[in-house]
């Protein structure tokens, strides 16, 4: 995957990407309780509507740089880095924010012998579902 990157950001032309969203419009119907929401099997109807256009300049030569890899290890992606109304909404998204909490943490720490990820996640689990 590595050398794919490499290989693709060195590459001349620009990358673009269309960021897209189904939206929760007010007044939509999601059920008693928001049932919809919450059952995770369901289907949303909305269409996706485009909100960005996202354009990733190359050629950037130096993306495998022992430089960039550490730069790299630093960094946290989390959906939650929003306003409140932007966040992600339903039970697995609210798993999907202790799952990305822990992994983050797990990245980033520096402990010489850290707790088992999978018993962190666990243990994180078990603290957001039963307080």
């Amino acid at each position: 995957m590595c050398d794919a990157l490499t290989e693709t950001m060195s590459e001349n032309e620009d990358l673009h990407f269309d960021f897209m969203l189904q939206v929760r419009r007010e007044g939509d119907d999601f059920g008693k309780d928001n049932e919809l929401i919450e059952n995770a099997s369901s289907k949303w109807e909305d269409d996706f509507v485009k909100v960005a256009k996202i354009t990733i300049l190359r050629p950037q030569p130096d993306v495998n740089s022992e430089e960039n890899k550490a730069h790299c290890e630093k960094l946290a992606f989390t959906p939650w880095h929003s306003l409140v109304e932007h966040q992600p909404i339903g039970s697995i998204n609210r798993l999907r924010k202790s799952v990305y909490q822990v992994s983050a943490e797990h990245r980033l720490e520096q402990a010489p012998e850290p707790m088992p990820f999978f018993m962190r996640l666990l243990e994180k689990l078990f603290k957001s579902v039963f307080g």
